[in-house]
């Protein structure tokens, strides 16, 4: 077995953003298939502009916009290499600034395990009791290979592995 020196993590779930936009798309067109409901549609969608239809096109519309968004964010979300952790809210923490780290998994029902890497930070004249909390959910990597790169920097750093827990 290979061991991984780095890992970059993004959104995992995007076959099912591809399955919201494709089915509001479907919803949409269904009106105009059924033909007893074929004109009602259009009269609906292309005659004339009413308050009333408002809600409608905004929900339809924030659904499709957030569903895209999210099928084509290909950012990168959590960076572990030889610089130490990137992660879009805490930007870089070096290996050198790390005191000690362990992880958590929350297992969820119906959306899906939430796991926690919660990185301890060394003291200084500037930081005190810094922790860092880094969320993963809906990642595309399984969190062992991250749990894998963490404990091999943490070796190679003197890092402590303070072990991993799992909640219900």
């Amino acid at each position: 077995m290979t061991e991984l020196t780095s890992i970059e993590v993004r959104e995992g779930w995007k076959k099912y953003y591809l399955f919201g936009i494709i089915f509001c798309f479907i919803f949409l067109a269904a009106g105009f298939i059924i033909p007893s409901q074929r004109q009602e549609s259009i009269d609906f969608v292309f005659t004339k502009w009413t308050l009333a239809k408002l809600p409608f096109f905004a929900l339809w519309f924030a659904v499709v916009s957030i569903c895209s968004f999210y099928y084509f964010d290909n950012r990168v979300k959590v960076r572990i290499d030889t610089n130490g952790i990137w992660t879009l809210k805490y930007k870089n923490t070096y290996w050198d600034d790390i005191w000690y780290f362990s992880s958590t998994v929350c297992k969820m029902r119906s959306d899906g395990d939430i796991y926690y890497l919660k990185i301890r930070l060394k003291d200084t004249e500037d930081r005190l009791d810094k922790e860092l909390k880094i969320k993963f959910r809906r990642m595309d990597k399984d969190f062992g290979d991250v749990r894998a790169v963490m404990a091999f920097y943490a070796a190679k750093y003197n890092i402590q592995d303070l072990g991993h827990e799992n909640k219900i």
